[in-house]
């Protein structure tokens, strides 16, 4: 009996039906699924200085279909004697276009900078071309300096190695 008299409706059944639907997922969270590994030739043609000599980078990423129109992207810029930079983030589709926004970090195996950044890619869905800027935040633990970073310039698809 509660304090108004009255007796106390049995919670057990509420409790027994809530369990029984955890056993069955929702629809969207099934469908998930990987669509493969994707690369990407991305062409630096601009920093927080202006224009500056085209420079290449290799971008790769796993890409996951997450249900609708959105997208998940993780992946890496491989630098040849450093650590990679490892990204991830997702995508969705607007119109033709797959708008992406991915968070990124990377530790320099000889200098000890430490570097964040927010890359955002807009890619033609019938090309998987486009273009992409980056903003980062680099930070040296030795001499307790940060360093602002903007890059821009396209991403082209490309076979992956």
């Amino acid at each position: 009996m509660n304090r108004t008299g009255r007796y106390a409706a049995k919670k057990w059944p509420a409790f027994l039906l809530l369990g029984l639907l955890t056993l069955f997922p929702a629809a969207d969270a099934m469908a998930q699924s990987y669509l493969g590994k994707y690369c990407w030739t991305i062409t630096i043609t601009t920093r927080e200085t202006g224009p500056v000599t085209p420079e290449t980078l290799a971008f790769q990423a796993d890409v996951l279909y997450l249900g609708g129109e959105s997208y998940s992207l993780n992946g890496k810029v491989v630098h040849s004697g450093d650590n990679p930079a490892v990204y991830s983030g997702t995508g969705i589709i607007i119109g033709g276009t797959l708008y992406a926004s991915l968070a990124g970090s990377q530790s320099h195996a000889s200098s000890g900078w430490q570097d964040s950044s927010v890359m955002h890619i807009e890619l033609d869905v019938s090309t998987l071309n486009g273009t992409m800027y980056d903003v980062g935040n680099d930070f040296n633990p030795s001499t307790k300096e940060f360093l602002g970073r903007y890059t821009a310039g396209s991403a082209a698809l490309t076979s992956c190695p």
